[in-house]
């Protein structure tokens, strides 16, 4: 927390009685010009988030009319950190192309709060025609967490956009089909994110300033949607996040009004920037872009279980394998437990499967059938949950086998195996609905298909006979 100390000495002086000592008035003198001089120093403290100046402090002291050397503890609230912000407005933003250090700051302003972080305190957004800043509150203190600005090239910012947990600087080119440069902020997983997209060159695409391809930028920030559903014109009256104007006379005139009110009155309720509600993206992924780590050491270690079956002659009719990964003992120990009950019951269920093969019908299949549950590897492994991809594979003596990927999310803490709703708030009608579209067929049914989890993805998969091939959808993980 931070303490501002301010010593306020007063003068004993004693002119209406003639009792002073012969040097006392240099020493007053000189008491005066040190506190002056604590004024002044702290006045000039670049500190953002103070809230008055600190002479104000001195003055409440000598209102005490104590005569012992006063020092006191300022609570800074976030309402004050950011009000004297937005009282800063021109020195608390960037000036990437110089232009308000030359032409100066208009006033115009964009001025709202959201809790990007969720932790009950909302972090400011300000922002002019070049720039936008955001800052969160911390420790009875507000810091600056980024500045966003388009590059040199792209210039100033047309619209301000907002969805959900993000937010969005467009620059629009000219023309009718024209690409836009855009710059993005959001907050996710502990961290705070930005990214920099240009429609002219997907190539050059980053996410906190390291290259990126198209589609993982496109994953994390959703800017084809936040454009055509909310983009927002660069107007003082007609803004979501409150295009405001400021003076010099610390004042503040919201959108939609003509009325100025102190900054110091500011109803931060009024400039709230509420999250708009709109569905989950869900797209196709490919088996290049999922992350499955396939590091089997990294994590624990597996047993190869093998059971074969044979015929009263001794001829071997079926056998199974299962690939049993565990844990190493850095992880829960539930964890283990319940992936031995999943591997059991696989034994289980393989074994009822090879009564099917004792028939003589199949004596003459080209290889001896069999099941084989493969471990695949982790796709996330984290202190909440696990989640591993498994591969199903089973031969009934035909031209080929079949398979189907099997995924496993366990909670760390329980070791229950956990349904999708942990991560998503889509109810089965509108994954449905949602899936059915991007695949273009009513393929979905939640009880033939399976999910597992990435750090930032809840990855769907089904098994499609006709082209026999895999397709996976994918959307963002809320939680």
């Amino acid at each position: 927390m931070k303490k501002v100390y301010i010593l306020s000495i007063f003068l004993l002086v004693f002119y209406l009685t003639g009792c002073q000592k012969i040097n006392s008035e240099d020493e007053g003198v000189k008491q005066e010009q040190d506190i002056v001089e604590k004024i002044t120093e702290a006045e000039d403290l670049d500190v953002i988030g103070e809230t008055e100046s600190s002479a104000a402090y001195v003055n409440e002291a000598e209102r005490k009319g104590s005569a012992e050397e006063d020092v006191t503890e300022i609570s800074v609230t976030w309402q004050d950190a950011y009000k004297n912000i937005i009282r800063n407005m021109q020195s608390n933003l960037a000036d990437p192309y110089n232009f308000m250090s030359e032409f100066g700051f208009n006033g115009y302003a964009y001025v709202g709060i959201h809790d990007f972080d969720k932790n009950d305190i909302p972090e400011l957004i300000i922002g002019s025609s070049t720039s936008v800043a955001v800052f969160t509150y911390e420790e009875a203190k507000a810091e600056k967490v980024a500045d966003l600005y388009e590059t040199e090239d792209w210039g100033g910012i047309n619209y301000l956009c907002y969805m959900d947990n993000h937010l969005v600087l467009m620059s629009c080119g000219n023309g009718e089909n024209a690409g836009n440069g855009y710059v993005c902020f959001t907050y996710e997983q502990g961290a705070y994110i930005t990214g920099f997209y240009d429609d002219y060159q997907p190539d050059k695409a980053t996410i906190n300033g390291e290259p990126v391809s198209k589609e993982e930028f496109l994953r994390q920030f959703d800017i084809f949607t936040l454009k055509e559903n909310n983009h927002i014109e660069f107007s003082w009256r007609n803004s979501a996040i409150a295009y405001c104007k400021v003076n010099d006379e610390d004042e503040i005139m919201l959108a939609g009004s003509d009325e100025w009110i102190a900054i110091d009155d500011l109803d931060f309720s009024l400039i709230e920037w509420k999250s708009l509600e709109h569905k989950n993206k869900y797209y196709i992924v490919e088996d290049e872009e999922i992350e499955i780590d396939t590091a089997e050491a990294k994590y624990g270690n597996s047993k190869q279980e093998h059971e074969a079956f044979h015929d009263q002659n001794g001829d071997e009719y079926f056998y199974y394998d299962i690939e049993c990964f565990y844990f190493d003992e850095a992880y829960p120990v539930v964890l283990n437990e319940t992936l031995q009950t999943f591997y059991d019951a696989k034994q289980e269920a393989y074994r009822q499967d090879s009564e099917t093969y004792m028939d003589e019908e199949y004596r003459d299949a080209p290889s001896v059938p069999f099941n084989s549950l493969m471990f695949q590897g982790v796709t996330y492994a984290g202190d909440d949950y696990v989640s591993l991809l498994f591969n199903d594979v089973a031969y009934a003596g035909g031209v080929h086998p079949y398979s189907a990927l099997d995924g496993i999310t366990i909670d760390c803490s329980t070791g229950e195996i956990v349904t999708v709703d942990r991560f998503i708030d889509d109810s089965d009608e509108e994954i449905e609905e949602q899936i059915n579209a991007i695949l273009d067929k009513k393929v979905y049914n939640p009880e033939n298909w399976d999910y597992y989890i990435t750090d930032k993805t809840v990855v769907f998969f089904y098994y499609d006979p006709n082209p026999t091939f895999w397709t996976s959808v994918a959307t963002k993980r809320v939680r």
